[in-house]
Protein backbone atom coordinates (compact mmCIF):
# COMPACT_ATOMS: atom_id res chain seq x y z
CA UNK A 1 0.00 0.00 0.00
CA UNK A 2 1.46 3.37 -1.01
CA UNK A 3 2.23 6.18 1.44
CA UNK A 4 -0.40 8.42 -0.18
CA UNK A 5 -3.04 5.68 0.23
CA UNK A 6 -2.19 5.29 3.93
CA UNK A 7 -2.36 9.04 4.44
CA UNK A 8 -5.68 9.23 2.62
CA UNK A 9 -7.06 6.39 4.73
CA UNK A 10 -5.89 8.13 7.91
CA UNK A 11 -7.67 11.39 7.09
CA UNK A 12 -10.78 9.47 6.08
CA UNK A 13 -10.81 7.92 9.56
CA UNK A 14 -10.22 11.34 11.12
CA UNK A 15 -13.17 12.84 9.21
CA UNK A 16 -15.39 10.03 10.47
CA UNK A 17 -14.35 10.68 14.08
CA UNK A 18 -14.16 14.49 14.05
CA UNK A 19 -17.04 16.28 15.74
CA UNK A 20 -16.43 19.59 13.94
CA UNK A 21 -16.24 18.96 10.19
CA UNK A 22 -16.19 22.67 9.35
CA UNK A 23 -13.14 23.38 11.48
CA UNK A 24 -11.19 20.20 10.80
CA UNK A 25 -8.33 21.89 8.92
CA UNK A 26 -7.92 24.47 11.70
CA UNK A 27 -7.86 21.69 14.32
CA UNK A 28 -5.22 19.74 12.35
CA UNK A 29 -3.17 22.92 11.89
CA UNK A 30 -3.20 23.62 15.63
CA UNK A 31 -2.31 20.03 16.48
CA UNK A 32 0.62 19.87 14.04
CA UNK A 33 1.72 23.49 14.59
CA UNK A 34 1.43 24.35 10.91
CA UNK A 35 -0.62 26.89 8.93
CA UNK A 36 -4.20 26.14 7.90
CA UNK A 37 -3.13 26.09 4.27
CA UNK A 38 -0.44 23.53 5.07
CA UNK A 39 -3.01 21.44 6.95
CA UNK A 40 -5.29 21.49 3.89
CA UNK A 41 -2.41 20.27 1.70
CA UNK A 42 -1.81 17.37 4.08
CA UNK A 43 -5.53 16.50 4.12
CA UNK A 44 -5.65 16.53 0.32
CA UNK A 45 -2.49 14.42 0.10
CA UNK A 46 -0.46 17.11 -1.63
CA UNK A 47 2.11 17.15 1.20
CA UNK A 48 3.14 13.92 2.95
CA UNK A 49 2.92 13.63 6.71
CA UNK A 50 6.11 13.15 8.65
CA UNK A 51 6.34 10.04 10.84
CA UNK A 52 5.94 12.23 13.92
CA UNK A 53 2.84 13.90 12.49
CA UNK A 54 1.38 10.54 11.52
CA UNK A 55 1.90 9.20 15.05
CA UNK A 56 0.46 12.35 16.60
CA UNK A 57 -2.72 12.19 14.50
CA UNK A 58 -3.21 8.46 15.13
CA UNK A 59 -2.90 9.07 18.87
CA UNK A 60 -5.15 12.14 18.94
CA UNK A 61 -7.96 10.51 16.95
CA UNK A 62 -7.42 6.94 18.23
CA UNK A 63 -6.79 5.45 14.80
CA UNK A 64 -5.00 2.12 14.66
CA UNK A 65 -1.88 2.24 12.50
CA UNK A 66 -2.08 -1.55 12.26
CA UNK A 67 -5.45 -1.22 10.58
CA UNK A 68 -4.07 1.29 8.08
CA UNK A 69 -1.00 -0.78 7.19
CA UNK A 70 -1.94 -4.33 8.01
CA UNK A 71 -4.08 -5.65 5.19
CA UNK A 72 -3.28 -9.06 3.71
CA UNK A 73 -1.59 -9.40 0.32
CA UNK A 74 -4.16 -8.86 -2.40
CA UNK A 75 -6.53 -7.06 -0.03
CA UNK A 76 -7.78 -3.48 0.03
CA UNK A 77 -8.68 -1.23 2.94
CA UNK A 78 -12.11 0.41 2.77
CA UNK A 79 -13.64 2.85 5.23
CA UNK A 80 -17.31 3.26 6.00
CA UNK A 81 -20.07 3.02 8.57
CA UNK A 82 -22.72 0.34 8.87
CA UNK A 83 -26.24 1.73 9.04
CA UNK A 84 -27.91 0.37 12.15
CA UNK A 85 -31.69 0.15 12.22
CA UNK A 86 -32.36 1.64 15.65
CA UNK A 87 -29.57 4.25 15.62
CA UNK A 88 -29.91 5.44 12.02
CA UNK A 89 -30.59 9.14 11.41
CA UNK A 90 -31.21 10.23 7.85
CA UNK A 91 -29.98 13.76 8.50
CA UNK A 92 -26.60 12.40 9.65
CA UNK A 93 -26.47 10.17 6.58
CA UNK A 94 -26.98 13.23 4.35
CA UNK A 95 -24.36 15.17 6.30
CA UNK A 96 -21.91 12.33 5.60
CA UNK A 97 -22.52 12.70 1.85
CA UNK A 98 -22.05 16.46 2.17
CA UNK A 99 -18.71 15.90 3.91
CA UNK A 100 -17.48 13.62 1.09
CA UNK A 101 -18.58 16.04 -1.63
CA UNK A 102 -16.91 18.97 0.12
CA UNK A 103 -13.66 17.01 0.24
CA UNK A 104 -13.85 16.11 -3.45
CA UNK A 105 -14.76 19.68 -4.35
CA UNK A 106 -11.83 21.09 -2.37
CA UNK A 107 -9.56 20.17 -5.30
CA UNK A 108 -9.46 22.51 -8.29
CA UNK A 109 -9.47 19.68 -10.87
CA UNK A 110 -11.98 17.19 -9.46
CA UNK A 111 -14.02 14.89 -11.70
CA UNK A 112 -16.56 12.23 -10.70
CA UNK A 113 -17.50 9.10 -12.67
CA UNK A 114 -20.78 7.37 -11.79
CA UNK A 115 -21.77 3.94 -13.18
CA UNK A 116 -25.52 4.02 -12.77
CA UNK A 117 -27.42 0.92 -11.79
CA UNK A 118 -30.11 3.21 -10.38
CA UNK A 119 -30.85 6.91 -10.66
CA UNK A 120 -27.94 8.67 -8.91
CA UNK A 121 -28.95 9.81 -5.45
CA UNK A 122 -28.04 13.43 -6.26
CA UNK A 123 -31.07 13.79 -8.57
CA UNK A 124 -33.78 12.72 -6.12
CA UNK A 125 -33.07 15.62 -3.80
CA UNK A 126 -34.00 18.20 -6.45
CA UNK A 127 -37.64 17.08 -6.57
CA UNK A 128 -39.31 17.15 -3.19
CA UNK A 129 -42.17 14.73 -3.90
CA UNK A 130 -39.80 12.09 -5.29
CA UNK A 131 -37.28 12.73 -2.50
CA UNK A 132 -40.06 12.18 0.05
CA UNK A 133 -40.99 8.88 -1.58
CA UNK A 134 -37.38 7.63 -1.73
CA UNK A 135 -36.91 8.64 1.91
CA UNK A 136 -39.96 6.56 2.83
CA UNK A 137 -38.74 3.52 0.86
CA UNK A 138 -35.25 3.69 2.34
CA UNK A 139 -36.48 4.10 5.92
CA UNK A 140 -39.18 1.43 5.68
CA UNK A 141 -37.75 -1.26 3.40
CA UNK A 142 -33.98 -0.79 3.58
CA UNK A 143 -33.22 0.56 7.05
CA UNK A 144 -36.27 -1.21 8.53
CA UNK A 145 -36.72 1.69 10.91
CA UNK A 146 -39.39 0.86 13.52
CA UNK A 147 -41.05 4.25 13.12
CA UNK A 148 -41.98 3.34 9.53
CA UNK A 149 -43.00 -0.30 10.03
CA UNK A 150 -46.76 0.25 9.94
CA UNK A 151 -46.86 3.74 8.48
CA UNK A 152 -48.28 4.51 5.02
CA UNK A 153 -46.47 6.96 2.78
CA UNK A 154 -46.96 10.66 3.53
CA UNK A 155 -45.27 13.59 1.82
CA UNK A 156 -45.27 15.48 5.12
CA UNK A 157 -42.79 13.05 6.71
CA UNK A 158 -40.01 14.53 4.58
CA UNK A 159 -39.07 17.58 6.62
CA UNK A 160 -37.80 20.99 5.48
CA UNK A 161 -34.50 20.19 7.20
CA UNK A 162 -34.00 17.03 5.12
CA UNK A 163 -34.99 18.86 1.93
CA UNK A 164 -32.46 21.60 2.73
CA UNK A 165 -29.67 19.06 3.33
CA UNK A 166 -30.54 17.33 0.07
CA UNK A 167 -30.35 20.67 -1.71
CA UNK A 168 -26.87 21.21 -0.30
CA UNK A 169 -25.82 17.83 -1.74
CA UNK A 170 -27.07 18.85 -5.19
CA UNK A 171 -25.30 22.21 -4.95
CA UNK A 172 -21.97 20.54 -4.08
CA UNK A 173 -22.32 17.85 -6.77
CA UNK A 174 -22.97 20.51 -9.40
CA UNK A 175 -19.73 22.34 -8.61
CA UNK A 176 -17.36 19.86 -10.25
CA UNK A 177 -17.53 18.02 -13.60
CA UNK A 178 -19.03 14.54 -13.73
CA UNK A 179 -19.53 11.72 -16.20
CA UNK A 180 -22.44 9.30 -15.80
CA UNK A 181 -22.86 5.96 -17.54
CA UNK A 182 -26.54 5.07 -17.91
CA UNK A 183 -28.66 2.18 -19.14
CA UNK A 184 -32.39 2.39 -19.90
CA UNK A 185 -32.90 -0.01 -16.97
CA UNK A 186 -31.49 2.54 -14.51
CA UNK A 187 -34.97 3.89 -13.70
CA UNK A 188 -36.46 0.41 -13.14
CA UNK A 189 -35.87 0.20 -9.40
CA UNK A 190 -37.72 3.47 -8.73
CA UNK A 191 -40.65 2.39 -10.91
CA UNK A 192 -40.78 -0.99 -9.14
CA UNK A 193 -40.70 0.70 -5.74
CA UNK A 194 -43.69 2.84 -6.70
CA UNK A 195 -45.52 -0.26 -7.92
CA UNK A 196 -44.72 -2.12 -4.70
CA UNK A 197 -46.11 0.67 -2.52
CA UNK A 198 -49.21 0.91 -4.67
CA UNK A 199 -49.85 -2.85 -4.54
CA UNK A 200 -49.29 -2.95 -0.76
CA UNK A 201 -51.68 -0.08 -0.16
CA UNK A 202 -48.90 2.10 1.23
CA UNK A 203 -49.74 4.91 -1.20
CA UNK A 204 -53.25 5.74 -0.12
CA UNK A 205 -54.57 7.98 -2.90
CA UNK A 206 -54.36 8.21 -6.66
CA UNK A 207 -53.45 11.89 -6.27
CA UNK A 208 -50.33 10.97 -4.26
CA UNK A 209 -49.43 8.29 -6.80
CA UNK A 210 -49.65 10.76 -9.68
CA UNK A 211 -47.62 13.34 -7.75
CA UNK A 212 -44.78 10.82 -7.37
CA UNK A 213 -44.91 9.91 -11.07
CA UNK A 214 -45.00 13.57 -12.05
CA UNK A 215 -41.92 14.21 -9.91
CA UNK A 216 -40.11 11.30 -11.55
CA UNK A 217 -41.03 12.70 -14.96
CA UNK A 218 -39.63 16.08 -13.92
CA UNK A 219 -36.36 14.36 -12.99
CA UNK A 220 -36.09 12.73 -16.42
CA UNK A 221 -36.95 16.05 -18.11
CA UNK A 222 -34.19 17.75 -16.14
CA UNK A 223 -31.70 15.00 -16.92
CA UNK A 224 -32.44 15.35 -20.64
CA UNK A 225 -32.00 19.13 -20.47
CA UNK A 226 -28.65 18.74 -18.69
CA UNK A 227 -27.48 16.23 -21.30
CA UNK A 228 -28.44 18.63 -24.12
CA UNK A 229 -26.56 21.52 -22.52
CA UNK A 230 -23.61 19.47 -21.26
CA UNK A 231 -23.71 21.16 -17.84
CA UNK A 232 -25.32 20.56 -14.44
CA UNK A 233 -27.63 22.91 -12.58
CA UNK A 234 -30.25 22.85 -9.85
CA UNK A 235 -33.62 22.05 -11.44
CA UNK A 236 -35.41 24.90 -9.66
CA UNK A 237 -32.41 27.20 -9.54
CA UNK A 238 -33.14 29.33 -12.60
CA UNK A 239 -29.83 30.22 -14.23
CA UNK A 240 -27.90 27.33 -15.73
CA UNK A 241 -24.42 27.76 -14.30
CA UNK A 242 -23.07 24.37 -13.22
CA UNK A 243 -19.99 22.30 -14.02
CA UNK A 244 -19.53 20.17 -17.13
CA UNK A 245 -21.76 17.10 -17.49
CA UNK A 246 -21.05 14.08 -19.67
CA UNK A 247 -23.68 11.35 -20.17
CA UNK A 248 -23.14 7.99 -21.85
CA UNK A 249 -25.60 5.26 -22.80
CA UNK A 250 -24.33 1.70 -22.49
CA UNK A 251 -26.81 -0.69 -24.11
CA UNK A 252 -25.48 -3.98 -22.76
CA UNK A 253 -24.02 -3.27 -19.30
CA UNK A 254 -26.03 -2.11 -16.29
CA UNK A 255 -23.72 -0.35 -13.83
CA UNK A 256 -23.32 -1.19 -10.15
CA UNK A 257 -23.51 2.37 -8.72
CA UNK A 258 -19.73 2.48 -8.31
CA UNK A 259 -18.36 6.01 -8.03
CA UNK A 260 -14.83 7.17 -8.81
CA UNK A 261 -13.61 10.63 -7.87
CA UNK A 262 -10.42 11.81 -9.57
CA UNK A 263 -8.72 14.73 -7.83
CA UNK A 264 -5.57 15.63 -9.70
CA UNK A 265 -3.11 12.77 -9.34
CA UNK A 266 -5.19 11.04 -6.64
CA UNK A 267 -8.33 8.93 -6.88
CA UNK A 268 -11.02 7.87 -4.44
CA UNK A 269 -13.50 5.04 -5.04
CA UNK A 270 -16.93 4.55 -3.46
CA UNK A 271 -18.71 1.21 -3.55
CA UNK A 272 -22.42 1.22 -2.77
CA UNK A 273 -23.83 -1.71 -0.81
CA UNK A 274 -27.13 -2.48 0.92
CA UNK A 275 -28.84 -0.04 -1.49
CA UNK A 276 -27.83 3.26 0.21
CA UNK A 277 -24.76 2.39 2.30
CA UNK A 278 -21.26 2.88 0.92
CA UNK A 279 -17.58 2.29 1.64
CA UNK A 280 -14.61 4.19 0.22
CA UNK A 281 -10.93 3.70 -0.46
CA UNK A 282 -7.89 5.64 -1.69
CA UNK A 283 -6.03 2.42 -2.52
CA UNK A 284 -4.00 3.22 -5.64
CA UNK A 285 -4.19 -0.21 -7.26
CA UNK A 286 -7.94 -0.53 -6.73
CA UNK A 287 -8.72 3.02 -7.90
CA UNK A 288 -6.49 2.69 -10.97
CA UNK A 289 -8.24 -0.57 -11.87
CA UNK A 290 -11.66 1.07 -11.51
CA UNK A 291 -10.48 4.06 -13.56
CA UNK A 292 -9.39 1.73 -16.37
CA UNK A 293 -12.70 -0.15 -16.18
CA UNK A 294 -14.75 3.05 -16.35
CA UNK A 295 -12.90 4.30 -19.41
CA UNK A 296 -13.15 0.90 -21.05
CA UNK A 297 -16.94 1.05 -20.64
CA UNK A 298 -17.01 4.62 -21.92
CA UNK A 299 -15.30 3.49 -25.13
CA UNK A 300 -18.05 0.90 -25.56
CA UNK A 301 -20.84 3.33 -24.82
CA UNK A 302 -22.56 6.08 -26.80
CA UNK A 303 -22.05 9.70 -25.77
CA UNK A 304 -25.52 11.27 -25.55
CA UNK A 305 -24.69 14.69 -24.10
CA UNK A 306 -24.02 17.99 -25.91
CA UNK A 307 -24.03 17.47 -29.70
CA UNK A 308 -25.29 13.86 -29.81
CA UNK A 309 -28.92 14.83 -30.44
CA UNK A 310 -30.05 11.75 -32.38
CA UNK A 311 -28.62 9.29 -29.87
CA UNK A 312 -29.89 11.37 -26.94
CA UNK A 313 -33.42 11.53 -28.31
CA UNK A 314 -33.47 7.78 -28.86
CA UNK A 315 -32.35 7.09 -25.30
CA UNK A 316 -34.86 9.42 -23.67
CA UNK A 317 -37.71 8.12 -25.82
CA UNK A 318 -37.08 4.74 -24.19
CA UNK A 319 -37.15 6.28 -20.71
CA UNK A 320 -40.37 8.20 -21.40
CA UNK A 321 -41.97 5.05 -22.81
CA UNK A 322 -41.15 3.19 -19.60
CA UNK A 323 -42.69 6.00 -17.56
CA UNK A 324 -45.82 6.17 -19.70
CA UNK A 325 -46.38 2.43 -19.56
CA UNK A 326 -45.91 2.40 -15.79
CA UNK A 327 -48.21 5.37 -15.20
CA UNK A 328 -50.99 3.90 -17.34
CA UNK A 329 -50.66 0.45 -15.75
CA UNK A 330 -50.66 1.59 -12.14
CA UNK A 331 -53.79 3.54 -11.17
CA UNK A 332 -55.10 2.87 -7.68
Amino acid sequence: MSTSSVQGALFQKIREKASDQQGLAETIASLLHVSTDSAYRRIRGEKPLSLEEFQLLCTRYQVSADQLFGQQAGGFIFQGKLLETTQFRFDKYLEGIIMQLKYIGSFTDSHMYYMCKDIPVFYHFQFRDLAAFKYYIWMRAIIDHPEFTNKPFRFADYSDELFSLGGKIVELYNRFPSTELWNVESINSTIQQIKFCRDMGLITSNEDLQRIYHSLRQLVDHLEAQAAEGIKWYASGGERMGAAFGMYHNEFILGDNSILAVTGSRKMAFLVHSVINYVSTHDVAFCDHLYHNVHNLMKRSTLISTDSEVERNAFFRLLYRKLSQSTEAQPL
